[in-house]
């Protein structure tokens, strides 16, 4: 079993524990940008990573394009998110967007961000990572009891 790899080898390396564990499993998905700050806190208990929602731009009909959400970063409000986004376009802090909308139904998550035509689909996406909760930050503190004792 692969969960056993430090008890039967103690000397194994972090890189060896990452080719078993290479991150933690948020049940809501997400994607974890860049794994330093999870070797990080392998090696020292604690550590900060970045985790991002699952977004893909996706052509439509007359040359517009949509940017479709189907995963979130763990503990992420979606309605929280989705008024956020909509906000966003309402106050005008971002162009491009022309409607928000939630199509989340039982067979799984979907937030869709429909674009105006010649709208800068990645320049919109990247400013949604920015300044909503479509990308957070995660701080680890990795506590064990050993020995009757907490210790990092």
């Amino acid at each position: 079993m692969q969960s056993l790899k430090r008890i039967e080898k103690p000397n194994s390396t972090v890189d060896d524990l990452m080719d078993v564990l290479p991150g933690p499993d948020f049940p809501t998905g997400g994607i974890i940008q860049g794994a330093d700050g999870i070797k990080k806190a392998y090696e020292s208990g604690r550590g900060k990573i970045v985790v991002r929602g699952l977004a893909e731009i996706e052509p439509l009909r007359g040359g517009k394009e949509q940017i479709v959400i189907t995963e979130l970063p763990y503990e992420v409000n979606k309605a929280n998110m989705v008024k956020k986004m909509d906000e966003l376009r309402i106050e005008r802090k971002v162009e491009g967007i022309s409607e928000v909308r939630d199509e989340t139904d039982r067979t799984g998550l979907r937030v869709v961000i429909e674009l105006k035509k010649d709208a800068d689909s990645q320049g919109v996406l990247n400013y949604l990572y920015k300044n909503t909760d479509l990308q957070v930050s995660y701080n680890f503190n990795m506590v064990a009891i050993a020995n009757k004792t907490p210790k990092l």
